[in-house]
């Protein structure tokens, strides 16, 4: 799920890009206080503290509107997290994004296969013919939207090899198998191969270290086990390292003291609104409505 762009937006999604229904997710102690600074708490020596769901909503709050700038809107993987989000949590923030990225892709000037080989993610009856995605160069690409299309195409023969390859890649592309492979599970498409999940889970757990300041890359690995119902792998002081290391923006950094950007934030919203109970089960891939 990272396409990330300039200061608050560089790099892959789908970016970014996740759901199982009837998530046990996040129910962890929160911070005192949700500031962003710099000073870190021992947290092997700090008592833990009673949750506050008032600061993990203030958050909340300060997100949506980082998330909420015009200006994030140049880059086709951020309609479709905002549509999901607002598909998942009944924000009343972001109905209109199907519609405006309608009109996103009407003015654009620039052919791009890979703009279009994830319109399916916001439009239902998008899809995308079999050349566009023969011709997905990225490898990670190639895994995603294989699934994002399972229902319409078989699965290319070598498609479990292809995950397992991913699977030992290491960084992001642990947690876009992980994306794979609970797209195939919205599509009803199997079977699927378990014990890959088994592994990515495994792996992507124990990357997590909240006690060293969360980079884009770990709140990502705990987005995803969210997103496979494996929360329970994630650090149990998660949501308030996350209050705690919000910038005062409202965003979140890719490294930990930088400028915000829209992929960390928009991870990190989408754990802690899922931490508040707040998600009604809507998938990534926007259903057609069968």
């Amino acid at each position: 799920m990272r396409r990330l762009a300039s200061s608050r937006r560089t790099p892959l999604v789908v970016s970014a890009l996740l759901i199982v229904t009837g998530l046990s997710w996040f129910i962890y102690a929160r911070p005192e206080s949700s500031s962003g600074g710099s000073d870190r708490l021992s947290l092997d020596s700090a008592p833990v503290l009673s949750p506050r769901s008032s600061d993990v909503e203030r958050a909340i709050e300060r997100a949506i509107a980082y998330l909420n700038d015009p200006e994030l809107l140049d880059e086709h993987f951020v309609f479709y997290v905002l549509d999901f989000l607002e598909r998942r949590f009944a924000l009343h923030v972001w109905q209109s994004m199907p519609d405006r990225y309608a009109s996103f892709l009407a003015s654009s000037d620039v052919e791009d296969s890979q703009k279009e080989v994830f319109r399916r993610l916001i439009e239902p009856g998008y899809i995308a013919p079999m050349k566009q995605l023969e011709a997905v160069e990225d490898p990670v690409d190639r895994i995603t939207t294989r699934a994002l299309y399972c229902r319409d195409y078989p699965l290319p023969a070598d498609y479990e090899g292809m995950l397992r390859k991913r699977a030992i890649g290491g960084g992001y592309h642990q947690s876009h198998v992980a994306m794979a492979i609970q797209w195939l599970k919205e599509n009803g498409c199997s079977p699927y191969p378990e014990e890959i999940e088994s592994y990515v889970v495994d792996l992507m757990a124990v990357g997590i270290d909240a006690h060293d300041r969360l980079s884009d890359l770990e709140i990502e690995r705990a987005a995803f086990l969210g997103y496979l119902g494996r929360a329970d792998r994630a650090p149990p002081d998660l949501v308030r390292e996350l209050v705690r290391l919000q910038n005062a923006d409202g965003g979140w950094a890719i490294r930990p003291g930088g400028p915000s950007n829209w992929h960390p934030t928009f991870l990190a919203l989408w754990i802690l609104l899922e931490s508040e109970g707040r998600s009604n089960g809507a998938p990534m891939i926007t259903p057609r409505g069968e």
